[in-house]
């Protein structure tokens, strides 16, 4: 059976009465074309059709499949849509669930000049919402949600934006992570990356401070230290701090695990090790984290948490479909679960 909507999902999604709704869907005076365009358009990006009741004379809402495409904006940095291990597979779950719907989508990046937004959805055709990939700049966030369409952030959350969010497990993947090194015994541990480079870099240090600082607290005795490089991958000679901080341990400060806020740190760790003859996992274990296709190929092969890429997009367009459907419902906060890989490297 065709699925039947009362007219308080469009009333609630743009903020007006549901008597708003009526009179402007059976075209009746009093409510301004602005409006009126408003409504029909999001009853048509949703895919209802207006359908008259012969009985009674009132009107109800049907669901159809939509009749004319409709676009979702993906708002993510010009440099995220360059990268190719982690945010391009976000980005194929994201366009496979678009496709799916039968959506198209327009991109938008830290370079679009966002003043000129409003007049960039106005002129496409049904703009149904905005999904930002990555972290943002709470300003340009204000701005996105000041047009007025639902957005679902992606790997980000601001507690000033009022917006579904789809994260990865990452407190739990370095929790995973250490635990996983400490029950091989390891009692020194690195962790290398910068807050500053993604959210999710953050929440990993965080979860690796935790990890050790509850086995300190339940093992007095077997203490665990930890220390923190900040490592910028944005800077051009970023491999070659590793080199110049290992040759400057002593043998006595030689840590024998690392973890690693991603796989792509953690790969070129391991070709440094193996330029200065340091044995992994022997002398040093080294556990990534997202499981990107090349950690398995590395020498030795990397052992590393795998965490969604795919599934991160396909769950922004679910997030984005429930909005639309529902209206004014609760936020929702979905995280996605974390797996341990364990290779010949840790």
């Amino acid at each position: 059976m065709a699925k039947k909507v009362s007219m308080q999902i469009i009333a609630d999604r743009l903020s007006i009465s549901k008597f708003t709704v009526s009179q402007a869907l059976s075209g009746k005076s009093g409510v301004g074309n602005d409006t009126r365009q408003r409504i029909l358009k999001l009853a048509e990006a949703l895919g209802y059709r207006v359908k008259p009741i012969a009985v009674s004379g009132r009107l109800s809402l049907e669901y159809s499949e939509p009749a004319v495409t409709s676009t979702v904006f993906i708002y993510m940095k010009e440099e995220f849509r360059k990268e190719t291990n982690f945010w391009a597979r976000v980005l194929d779950g994201l366009q496979a669930g678009c496709r799916e719907m039968g959506w198209t989508y327009s991109f938008i990046d830290n370079s679009t000049n966002l003043s000129t937004f409003t007049d960039l959805v106005n002129h496409a055709k049904n703009p149904l919402g905005i999904i930002v990939i990555g972290i943002s700049q709470r300003s340009h966030l204000l701005v996105l949600q000041n047009v007025g369409l639902p957005i679902v952030l992606v790997d980000h959350e601001d507690p000033l934006i009022s917006a579904d969010v789809i994260l990865n497990a990452n407190m739990e993947a370095s929790l995973i992570a250490c635990n996983h090194l400490i029950a091989q015994g390891c009692s020194s541990l690195i962790f290398i990356g910068r807050d500053s480079l993604a959210v999710s870099f953050k929440e990993r240090w965080w979860g690796c401070k935790l990890a050790i600082e509850e086995w300190n607290k339940a093992n007095p005795e077997q203490r665990c230290s930890l220390q923190k490089w900040s490592i910028s991958l944005a800077m051009r000679n970023w491999q070659q701090q590793f080199e110049k901080r290992i040759l400057a341990w002593e043998p006595h400060n030689f840590p024998n695990a690392i973890l690693c806020a991603n796989d792509q740190i953690a790969m070129q760790l391991l070709l440094t090790f193996k330029r200065l003859n340091i044995t992994v996992p022997d002398q040093c274990r080294v556990v990534g984290i997202d499981n990107i296709e090349a950690s398995a190929d590395t020498s030795p092969s990397l052992t590393t948490i795998e965490l969604a890429k795919e599934p991160l997009g396909m769950r922004a367009i679910q997030s984005l479909k429930r909005k639309l459907q529902n209206g004014h419902t609760i936020r929702e906060k979905i995280i996605l679960s974390a797996e341990l890989i364990i290779r010949k490297s840790g």
